[in-house]
């Protein structure tokens, strides 16, 4: 069979591109070998007799240049030094360079060919059978890897003579075993191609979208959150998406390098592998050597809380550990709580600016909150961009309008940027007019952009906690600790250790199957799905948390009372999710009525929707009785409408009936069983009435939680 030469560098080219390591053949370390014209490739890993592909120019003497290259190739493939024309050559290498790759030895005849043992070619570098010299053979469980036996990645699998990783790798999605048979129920299946509307392969099946928390980075779905080379990365994972790679000894944990495994996983094989879970390391613990190691399940396994489980599913259902037990489940469906994969739930995995929407083919989908649009390509985790239309300079007040170099974007609109000269300085729209801030500092009014205020993008069971080098830092409450790995909007996690299943008593500390968290204690589920059971003032009893009760609203004794949001108050429970509405005199301006979503504002005096939703005051204005009105008052004084007409008032001191924005009396915004009367710094301060005490972190209405003193 004949190829012409620009196939084989678009080949070349294309595995470069895509990040595939042709190791470890890639690198021409060898000899300088003038007028190449032919290249001996062994690529079956480790058998002396196996296979090996000659390439050479073609016969006709105008295919070959004086400078060893030609016009037209011919490659053969051998088994057993049998020429066989079945099999097309897989791995080409050094056609033009002029040099052999390392290992190989270049002849006389302009020929390159690896070191000889006992009569056969062998790389010294890769060959199982001879690693670093002749005769020296990797035992079970390692491999060849530079001269070296190493321990061999169990996840891996030898495909053609090179270690891929079949749960991404679209050449060759979802093979095991020996790589080498085409019958999808081989335990030798050498997998499918991905390709056309499916072109990757994302947990060993070929798709058309990440599943799961997945996203594409060099072409292949990788998980950020333990990826070595794209740790922590988001969106498009390119540029300063890309994430970090992790060297010096640091491994992938929760999305950050570093030194040891977040609690629950454990280092094995330089990853860091959830063992309740990972099919190739099913119950790991400790060390993660020899006994410790865990096992592999076998083709027709699931790993299961750490226990290889027979697979008594269907396609394309799995089985999957759930509170109620084992059960099979189609995680390619639309289940927002088994998205991709088991146990994941899109409304658990934030995206910045944006709330969980449900999920569509195994993928979480998203919708933008906080007066953002969404300027990416659809609406999952791996491609949704929420921004601020109004402040952002590649997207001024519309998808793709990008504003000129030296130009800032004000109010939707490119503005010449009069703070250029001032190092740090970003120009900003304010109620005082257009203003130089810096935007990378701690200004919690302006963290990281114009008029990005931490307070208004709230976080589930979680307050804004100040503002540090422009990212809005939150700290948990209602009686919730963070599991996740920082307290940025990003990796902050709240949950309630006292009943969540995954971290019972603590961070990382999982329940087997069939066990729920009561009382931060692992018990086993007596009750039938859908209830769980959960801890009640009487004795544990059979609850649907997925239903209205709103005393046990999505998890046991989550209460949407005790769960205040600004400037509403919770009105029931709906599939496990609390509603609420606004109060006094303030509207809904956010995309929904649940915690995550809703925003109520006085319509009558905010700048960003004066009057309704969306409605912008320009810069330099002020919203006065819903209406738009020039601002006629000296910094820090914002006009305000008042019994006697418009004033001047300093919203950020100490008047209750301007208490941080015009109008807004402490009085008129209740918290559950407090009090407010006096406002300090621009907020309202609470009291818990008599017979209730704080259990909350402060005395702002966020923060505050008056329960019975009984209690």
């Amino acid at each position: 069979m004949q190829k012409k030469l620009f196939v084989y560098s678009a080949f070349i080219a294309i595995m470069m591109l895509s990040g595939c390591t042709l190791e470890p053949l890639d690198a021409y370390e060898g000899t300088p070998c003038p007028n190449v014209h032919r290249l001996i490739t062994k690529i079956d890993y480790g058998l002396p007799n196996g296979t090996h592909v000659e390439v050479y120019c073609g016969s006709s003497s105008i295919d070959s240049h004086a400078d060893g290259t030609c016009d037209d190739y011919i490659t053969h493939d051998f088994i057993d030094d049998t020429v066989s024309h079945d099999a097309e050559g897989q791995m080409i290498f050094a056609l033009n360079s002029g040099l052999c790759p390392k290992s190989y030895l270049c002849q006389d005849n302009g020929t390159c060919v690896k070191s000889l043992c006992n009569g056969f070619n062998a790389n010294l570098d890769s060959d199982n059978a001879n690693c670093g010299k002749c005769g020296y053979k990797c035992g079970n469980g390692t491999t060849c890897s530079n001269g070296v036996c190493i321990v061999a990645d169990k996840s891996k699998v030898l495909c053609n003579g090179e270690f891929i990783n079949p749960e991404n790798d679209p050449r060759y999605c979802g093979a095991k075993g020996d790589c080498s048979d085409t019958n999808p129920t081989s335990m030798d299946y050498k997998g499918m191609v991905c390709e056309g509307a499916t072109p990757l392969c994302s947990n060993g099946r070929c798709a058309n979208a990440c599943v799961g928390g997945q996203i594409v980075c060099d072409g292949r779905c990788v998980d950020p959150q333990t990826d070595m080379n794209f740790c922590g990365a988001t969106g498009n994972c390119k540029d300063e998406n890309v994430g970090e790679k992790c060297t010096d000894g640091r491994f992938c944990s929760g999305a950050l390098c570093a030194t040891s495994c977040q609690a629950g996983l454990f280092l094995c094989d330089n990853k860091c592998i959830d063992g309740a879970t990972n099919p190739y390391y099913c119950g790991v613990t400790s060390d993660c050597t020899e006994s410790n190691k865990g096992i592999q399940c076998e083709d027709t396994q699931v790993c299961i809380s750490g226990k290889c489980e027979y697979n008594s599913c269907r396609e394309p259902e799995i089985l999957c550990s759930t509170i109620g037990g084992n059960r099979c489940i189609n995680i390619q469906s639309d289940d927002a709580d088994n998205c991709g994969t088991c146990g994941y739930k899109c409304a658990e995995h934030p995206v910045a600016n944006a709330t969980a929407n449900g999920c569509a083919n195994g993928v979480c989908q998203y919708t933008c909150i906080n007066n953002t649009e969404n300027v990416g390509s659809d609406n999952t985790v791996a491609n949704i961009r929420c921004v601020d239309t109004s402040t952002d300079v590649n997207n001024c007040g519309g998808k793709g309008i990008k504003c000129e170099t030296g130009k800032v974007c004000v109010d939707g609109d490119c503005v010449i940027n009069s703070c250029a000269n001032i190092e740090g300085m970003t120009l900003c729209s304010t109620v005082s007019g257009n203003q130089c801030l810096n935007v990378n500092s701690n200004d919690a009014d302006n963290c990281g952009a114009c008029g990005y205020k931490c307070t208004e993008h709230p976080v589930a069971n979680a307050i804004a906690n100040g503002c540090e080098k422009g990212v809005c830092q939150y700290k948990c409450n209602n009686n919730t600790d963070n599991v996740g790995s920082d307290n940025t909007a990003a990796n902050i996690r709240c949950v309630d250790t006292s009943s969540e299943v995954n971290n019972c008593g603590g961070k990382g500390k999982k329940c087997e199957s069939g066990q729920v968290c009561v009382n931060s204690k692992c018990v086993q589920n007596s009750c039938v799905e859908p209830l769980v059971l959960c801890s009640t003032t009487a004795d544990n009893s059979c609850k649907d948390v997925k239903s209205s009760d709103a005393d046990n609203c999505g998890a046991c004794g989550y209460k949407c009372a005790d769960h205040p949001v600004a400037n509403a108050e919770a009105t029931g429970c709906s599939a496990g999710v609390c509603q609420y509405k606004c109060t006094g005199n303030t509207k809904n301006v956010g995309e929904n009525n649940t915690a995550a979503s809703i925003r109520c504002v006085d319509t009558s005096t905010d700048v960003n929707n004066c009057g309704g939703k969306g409605k912008k005051c320009e810069s330099g204005q002020v919203c006065v009785n819903s209406k738009c009105v020039q601002n006629s008052c000296i910094a820090p004084l914002v006009l305000c409408s008042t019994t006697a007409g418009n004033q001047c008032v300093d919203i950020n001191e100490t008047d209750e009936n301007n208490c941080g924005a015009c109008g807004y009396k402490c009085a008129d915004h209740p918290v559950a069983n407090a009090v407010s009367e006096k406002c300090i710094d621009g907020q309202c301060i609470y009291e818990c009435k008599l017979g209730y005490a704080n259990k909350g972190t402060g005395d702002t209405a966020s923060e505050i939680l008056c329960v019975d003193s009984a209690l």
